[in-house]
């Protein structure tokens, strides 16, 4: 009879090792989806024109940079959330300071149409 111990964490080891492997490569870098959580972008095509469009809760329109360089979006910024000396804060789930996202999307961008609008 033979026997075989058995790890039982060897299974999440592998999806780690897959998970980690997959970040790392450098596919996903060329897709049209960015990185980092904030602002939370969406592009699009309407006509000739390229829309994006981002939630920027918080964040003054002089605060704001779009910057465009053949295929590629660059949007930065920062964002202050200020308190009163005399708040007692329970729960900060909006974070403050800069943010920079830029995304590839697959049309070349003219960078002397881009024009801002707020809504």
């Amino acid at each position: 009879m033979v026997y075989r111990i058995v790890d039982p964490f060897s299974a999440l080891r592998g999806f780690q090792q897959a998970l980690d492997s997959a970040r790392s490569s450098d596919w996903l870098a060329r897709g049209t989806a960015g990185t980092g959580v904030f602002p939370p972008i969406n592009v699009f095509e309407k006509g000739e024109d390229c829309v994006l469009v981002a939630e920027l809760p918080g964040v003054n329109k002089g605060d704001i940079d779009v910057s465009v360089k053949g295929k590629q979006i660059r949007i930065s910024g920062k964002r202050e959330i200020a308190y009163d000396e005399s708040v007692s804060v329970h729960r900060r789930e909006r974070t403050s300071g800069n943010f920079d996202r830029t995304l590839t999307v697959p049309i070349e961008i003219e960078s002397k149409r881009i024009t801002r609008r707020a809504y």
